[in-house]
């Protein structure tokens, strides 16, 4: 007994559902683009440049303090529980706002750099679609 093709109702759902896939990423795509659009607009002007200073300033004394801390726990004999907990806790805070700051003075370049891409890979997207 013959099988009925599977190819011919398989291919043109698979078809479907790649051309769709195609379209979201595009869309994702776009709006790294029109991000990398909107940092080339923020870099370099007079207000994000002093914003970048105040977060690197802030960095800075943060990194001071953590390495206080950590310095603290490291030489210290006379530590009570709670001043250990409360010491660890703050290198931990400490650092998770370092971690912040940091993502924020990058996010400029992290939107060009991505931008860009997104630029490139529409570009070979409406190629390869045309």
């Amino acid at each position: 007994m013959a099988q009925p093709d599977r190819d011919q109702d398989w291919k043109p759902r698979t078809d479907a559902m790649a051309q769709e896939r195609v379209k979201r990423a595009a869309t994702d795509l776009r709006a790294l683009e029109r991000a990398a659009l909107s940092s080339n607009q923020i870099t370099g002007d007079q207000h994000w440049d002093l914003m970048l200073s105040v977060v690197q300033h802030r960095i800075l004394d943060l990194e001071g303090k953590l390495e206080v801390a950590l310095n603290r726990q490291r030489n210290s004999d006379d530590f009570t529980e709670s001043l250990l907990i409360n010491d660890k806790l703050a290198v931990r805070l400490i650092g998770h706002e370092i971690e912040a700051l940091k993502w924020v003075s990058e996010l400029p370049q992290i939107l060009l750099e991505n931008g860009d891409r997104a630029k490139k890979l529409l570009e070979t997207i409406d190629e390869s679609t045309d």
